[in-house]
């Protein structure tokens, strides 16, 4: 059986992917912080970390289970660096951005190839892009096994 490793299990986003790999057949490990309590009654009973994956030692320890897959709903620049440092015999990492750290799109529809002049430095749509970039550059130059998702968010009228 694949194990995965879902970063941000507790969130919106991170309860349904865990779910739904559970219902696949996955054996998923939650990491979680335990500060995002809205899904962390965890009614699946799926096995649950407490610590934080920006904490070096925390996801020395975390990682030296070797899990197939792991996936970020909340990724960061130190916990990308934790995971490619640790993650020894990684199938897959799965880094979920946002297509609001692309926005405004200068057409639509967009894709990856659009100019792009961007939000203000320090704002989190920019993070979003920064990290994104370092996934996609390690990939490149190192093959690290990443893929960068970004699904939105659309409301309102039309």
């Amino acid at each position: 059986m694949a194990k995965v490793l879902l970063m941000g299990g507790t969130g919106w986003l991170g309860h349904l992917v865990g779910a739904a790999l559970s219902r696949g057949g996955y054996e998923v490990t939650i990491l979680s912080r335990g500060k995002k309590m809205e899904f962390a009654e965890n009614p699946l009973g799926l096995r649950t970390i407490c610590a934080d994956k920006s904490d070096e030692a925390a996801m020395k320890e975390v990682l030296s289970t070797r899990y197939h897959y792991i996936i970020d709903t909340v990724p960061k620049t130190d916990s990308l660096e934790l995971v490619r440092k640790y993650a020894t015999g990684l199938t897959h990492y799965v880094h979920c951005s946002s297509t609001g750290g692309y926005a405004p799109l200068p057409f639509v529809p967009c894709d990856e190839t659009a100019p792009y002049g961007g939000f203000r430095k320090g704002t989190g749509w920019a993070g979003k892009r920064e990290v994104d970039a370092l996934a996609l550059d390690y990939f490149h130059r190192e093959g690290f096994p990443a893929t960068v998702i970004r699904p939105c968010y659309i409301t309102g009228p039309g």
